[in-house]
């Protein structure tokens, strides 16, 4: 078990993040995602930060997956902020559509699942 500790100690928080969300035991580039990273980012693949791939790997996932609604969409949707204390001096505000359904409840708390520490 202390291998697995020190293994998953290495990785950042959204490189575990995409390893969770995708059930992924580790991030495999293709030469063809590192040419698109590569022009998404910029600058050459080797420069990147497995973090800065991570954030674009969850990305793309999520808007493959239906995780991520669509800009044009979100935009004509009428939105409800609601915002509560987590912890003293701490809290959190959810923007989300005044419709929200419970499709997109459960998927909002599979979501926040993936944020918990472990």
């Amino acid at each position: 078990m202390t291998d697995l500790n020190n293994y998953t100690r290495m990785k950042g928080p959204r490189q575990l993040e995409y390893l969770k969300l995708t059930g992924k035991s580790q991030m495999r580039i293709s030469a063809k995602k590192r040419r698109q990273l590569e022009k998404h980012f910029g600058q050459r693949f080797s420069d990147l930060t497995r973090e800065q791939i991570a954030e674009k790997l969850i990305e793309e996932y999520s808007q493959s997956h239906g995780m991520v609604a669509d800009t044009a969409e979100r935009d004509r949707q009428q939105l409800v902020v609601h915002s509560f204390v987590l912890r003293p001096g701490r809290s959190a505000r959810l923007q989300v559509p005044a419709d929200l359904s419970r499709q997109e409840a459960d998927r909002l708390i599979k979501f926040i699942e993936i944020l918990l520490a472990e």
